[in-house]
């Protein structure tokens, strides 16, 4: 599995609306109760990501 940190590396190139949507389709991706989904989500509530 990817580390987060590349990831997060590699969509920072995207545009902030594409972002969102990599990152919505991650977490999607992840099982319900994973540290590694909950991580991601808190991705997307960080303006980083917010778009």
């Amino acid at each position: 599995m990817t580390p987060l940190h590349l990831i997060v590396t590699r969509m920072k190139r995207l545009p902030l609306r594409h972002q969102a949507a990599h990152l919505k389709a991650l977490i999607d991706a992840e099982k319900p109760r994973s540290i590694r989904r909950s991580e991601l989500e808190a991705m997307l509530r960080t303006s980083t990501f917010a778009g």
